[in-house]
């Protein structure tokens, strides 16, 4: 019964999973709105890049807040069935590494957008065409990068909203 079980929860995990990538995916469009004020085409990828960003910053500002209306809940909780203490602990500890994750992507986009940025400028002062197709090369092949490493942060993301989903399910929130 107990690996039935597993099975089940392991298929939503890979079924969340395939929603967030498709959540970064949808990152690579950019619109005119988008590129309004972007002076060259190329540096659409950067673009993406701080789309990427944006989305994996709101996904931990969504974590966050669903912890902060816990913590109140829990500061006022006056029964015997959890113990509030060990929970808010525990809840701060998933604050420290959505921080850190945040940090760490970051100053990681902050490289890659500078990267991109520079490379871009020389896209546009070669008049060697495969010199333009191996910046566009490099440039997707970043991207696809960035959103592998975001997608490895999804499974932790999905633990701790399982975590804080469970506390809400306690408060009735």
């Amino acid at each position: 019964m107990e690996e039935k079980s597993q099975k089940l929860n392991s298929f939503d995990t890979i079924e969340q999973i395939k929603e967030a990538e498709e959540l970064y995916n949808k990152c690579l469009t950019v619109t005119p709105f988008d590129l309004k004020n972007v002076r060259y085409p190329c540096l659409k990828y950067v673009v993406y890049n701080i789309k990427l960003l944006i989305v994996f910053k709101d996904k931990i500002e969504t974590i966050k807040a669903s912890i902060e209306e816990i913590i109140e809940k829990l500061n006022t909780y006056k029964g015997n069935k959890i113990n509030p203490t060990v929970e808010k602990k525990a809840l701060e500890e998933i604050i420290n590494k959505l921080d850190s994750y945040e940090k760490n992507a970051e100053e990681e986009n902050s490289y890659y957008n500078e990267y991109l940025t520079r490379t871009a400028k020389r896209f546009y002062t070669s008049e060697n065409e495969s010199t333009k197709q191996v910046y566009i090369n490099t440039s997707e092949e970043i991207i696809k990068g960035r959103i592998k490493y975001f997608i490895t942060y999804e499974k932790s993301l999905i633990m701790f909203k399982d975590n804080i989903n469970k506390l809400k399910q306690f408060f009735s929130i």
